[in-house]
């Protein structure tokens, strides 16, 4: 099972603890919505569960140092690996009991803040969570910490991550919230290895008394770029054209920067300007230099995935501890679910002809065969595509020509129904022994 894989040399100080985190993350994994108490086949095994949580030997760092280790064997695989980091609120207002929440954007409100660091391959496969931080803020006359900090933190981590894996090249990636001088200052005076690649939130002031927004000029193009604008609030995916811009800048601070401007070309009436300002460390001369980043950048939106399955698929907000320290543990588990899932969705279109055990257990897709086939399944493994489309099919997803690859929802639909008729199968084949 995969959680043997990243948790079974996990050192918890007693080997009882490691299986049981196993077991656990097993469990939740197949039926991800379930509650700690529906998880747990009796009085005993919930009892267990429990006090695994709640045991500070459980120390979520630990956890997650013990799956950076296998996030950092994978990235090994690969020429370059994308860091991606972000901030989602987690809505606890309904759930008093949580000592040590706080307040979100206003004080009736009260939750958490998290922010993870997704990385992922320049085509879109997820490789796992290597930096989580999470808080409460303190009401608004008390002293807190600067939230900034988590950004700055993220690239250092990164960085980290690269001096240790030196034969891949890792690029980190925020959006606006992360645009701060700090990251800029601290690449450049250290060195660092990793590139930083961020969307450009402050039209800053350069050396020559210009703003960084200044540069779309003709003699800053580089070319023309076409990409598909992806469909949603009501419209349809269409074709876009983008003049892109670039620039290598001097700051007023005397720090050097890239700004690239990709800036879409008449519109149309009714859709807004698709236009992305990039910010890197990077030295870009060719159109193809700053598509690529572009791309990359693009690679985004896996993070807004990925809090989407956190929160509808695992539920995390229903998720009810008296603190806010247990929960967070219960932050990393479910992230570390998220990311299976993910994962799941996205390997299936970059290695669509793969057998699909590279995923699935031999129970896992003989069930899922016989669920949507009704006969007896082959020998061979089905490739990785079609089993995945067969589980999605399961979940709802009507898997004719015209539909696109599955999305998450489906996939995560199909998984649990998978899981409950393979755990009913289970059951029976006990049975059957004792009769």
């Amino acid at each position: 099972m995969w959680a043997e894989q990243e948790m079974g040399n996990i050192d918890l100080g007693d080997r009882r603890r490691t299986i049981r985190l196993c077991e656990f993350l097993n469990k939740a994994s197949q039926n991800f919505q379930a509650s700690v108490s529906q998880l747990s086949k009796d009085q005993h095994t919930r009892k267990a569960y429990y006090r695994l949580i709640e045991n500070p030997k459980l120390d979520k760092n630990i956890v997650l140092e013990e799956h950076i280790k296998a996030v950092q064997l994978r990235a090994k695989e690969h020429d370059t690996v994308l860091c991606i980091q972000d901030t989602t609120e987690l809505d606890y207002s309904t759930k008093s009991s949580i000592k040590g929440l706080g307040r979100l954007n206003y004080e009736a409100r009260q939750g958490m803040y998290l922010h993870p660091t997704l990385m992922i391959t320049p085509e879109g496969v997820p490789l796992g969570i290597t930096d989580m931080w999470s808080w409460a803020r303190k009401a608004k006359d008390e002293p807190d910490i600067k939230e900034s900090l988590r950004w700055k933190e993220g690239y250092e981590r990164v960085c980290e991550l690269a001096e240790d894996n030196p034969e891949t090249h890792y690029v980190y990636i925020a959006d606006r919230e992360g645009d701060l001088h700090d990251i800029i200052e601290l690449a450049e005076q250290k060195q660092c290895p990793a590139d930083y690649l961020i969307r450009a939130k402050h039209s800053r002031l350069l050396q020559d008394g210009s703003k960084l927004f200044d540069i779309t000029k003709a003699e800053n193009i580089l070319g023309q770029i076409e990409f598909t604008v992806s469909s949603g609030r009501g419209k349809p995916s269409r074709k876009a054209t983008q003049t892109i811009y670039s620039k290598r800048v001097q700051l007023k601070s005397g720090f050097w920067v890239t700004i690239i401007i990709a800036k879409e070309n008449n519109p149309p009436k009714g859709s807004t300007a698709v236009i992305w300002r990039l910010l890197s460390n990077r030295i870009v001369n060719e159109l193809d230099e700053a598509s690529q980043l572009i791309d990359w950048y693009r690679q985004r939106w896996q993070i807004e995935i990925l809090f989407n399955i956190l929160k509808t698929g695992c539920l995390i907000e229903e998720r009810q501890f008296n603190s806010i320290d247990k929960l967070e543990k219960l932050f990393l588990l479910y992230l570390l679910i998220s990311y299976r899932i993910l994962l799941v969705t996205m390997l299936s279109r970059e290695l669509p002809d793969s057998s699909c055990e590279i995923l699935f257990d031999r129970e896992e897709w003989h069930v899922a065969y016989k669920l949507y086939y009704e006969k007896k399944p082959p020998t061979k493994p089905p490739k990785l595509k079609q089993m995945v489309s067969i589980i999605a099919q399961l979940g709802g997803h009507m898997g004719r020509k015209g539909d696109g690859d599955p999305g998450v929802k489906t996939i995560w639909r199909g998984l649990m129904q998978v899981q409950t008729s393979l755990h009913m199968v289970n059951i029976l084949t006990k049975i059957n022994r004792v009769c």
